[in-house]
């Protein structure tokens, strides 16, 4: 919330626990169910009601504008500044996090099309061509 005060100080954008919810349900079901542009979810021809009910397009789009996981009142401008908050998260969480006595690293691709991939690391004989290589640590049972 604190971005949308940055870009626009009279902004009265406001979030809740259920509507963030609510907004990543959307954005997973979006990414399954392509329909190519977000906006084709709500129109007239293409109404996908498990979309538009849940949320008008104009709130969809709000929290797309004002929704940043980054502290942008830093001057840290690093490339992985906008997402480094998320991967501190995961990490703190991944340490709590029981490991069993067999494991197993594994490379994973994350796809990405984006404009900055300035650090991919993907070889062309690759099935994806496009996003970040990760390496993961399986047990037998998931993805850590």
């Amino acid at each position: 919330m604190q971005y949308s005060r940055i870009k626009n100080p009279n902004s009265t954008f406001k979030i809740d626990a259920l509507q963030f919810r609510q907004y990543m349900g959307i954005n997973l079901y979006m990414r399954l169910h392509k329909l190519g542009a977000t906006r084709r979810f709500w129109s007239h021809q293409t109404r996908v009601d498990r979309v538009a009910d849940i949320m008008a397009r104009d709130t969809f789009e709000t929290i797309t504008r004002y929704l940043h996981f980054a502290d942008e009142t830093t001057s840290d401008q690093g490339r992985t500044s906008k997402f480094q908050l998320l991967v501190n998260h995961f990490n703190s969480a991944a340490q709590s996090y029981y490991m069993e006595e067999h494991l197993s690293i594994d490379e994973q691709i994350l796809p990405y099309k984006g404009k900055n991939l300035h650090y991919g690391n993907i070889t062309l004989k690759s099935q994806k061509k496009w996003g970040f290589k990760l390496f993961v640590l399986s047990d037998r049972l998931e993805v850590i």
